[in-house]
């Protein structure tokens, strides 16, 4: 029998345990993994604030995105050095693993890369909001997926997770899950807001 929300009651179970079992470090992981989720949210719905303050607004939200996702990378590398259990070794791995990997991270690269292409710098950081000129695309990457670059981004992370899940401490999982659902919700906060 099939939940309302489209998982069975074990595939949820699974989930509120992958998230609420996570350590306090893992948690605060995912507060620096928010960072730019609130940043992307409050300039959708408020672009006016940065248009106000900033020369050239597409270009600051760029820089700030820029340095946002550098914390964010370097909080999630330092966790992981710092966290025991976390141990890559390619002996670890399996062949299937590395496949896996690589096709996740491929195709979530050729989305990022290809969203660049088509609507470049101002089209990716809220041009069309923040009172820059952006041309409508329908092509690659936008006839592929709704949201190109989160869905991008989501498979890259799972890309890295799946080379490394099976020595990995068990907060990775609910760090990768807590992730993909914040580029959910930015996706919906686009959609709808």
């Amino acid at each position: 029998r099939i939940a309302p929300s489209g998982c069975t009651p074990r595939v949820r179970s699974h989930m509120a345990h992958v998230l609420w079992n996570m350590d306090a470090d893992a948690w605060a992981v995912c507060g620096i993994l928010s960072l730019p989720h609130l940043l992307y949210a409050w300039l959708w719905t408020r672009p006016q604030d940065l248009r106000n303050v900033a020369e050239r607004p597409v270009a600051t939200f760029a820089n700030l995105a820029y340095a946002l996702k550098g914390v964010q990378f370097a909080t999630v590398i330092y966790w992981w050095m710092q966290t025991r259990e976390n141990v890559f070794e390619w002996k670890d791995t399996n062949l299937m693993q590395v496949i896996l990997a690589a096709a996740l991270l491929a195709i979530g690269q050729a989305l990022n890369v290809g969203i660049y292409r088509a609507i470049g710098k101002p089209g990716v950081y809220y041009g069309c909001r923040l009172g820059e000129s952006v041309s409508w695309h329908d092509g690659f990457p936008f006839n592929v997926v709704r949201h190109p670059q989160y869905v991008g981004a989501v498979l890259t992370v799972w890309g890295m997770v799946s080379l490394v899940f099976r020595t990995a401490h068990p907060g990775l999982l609910g760090m990768a899950t807590f992730w993909t659902t914040l580029y959910t919700i930015t996706a919906l906060v686009e959609d709808y807001l």
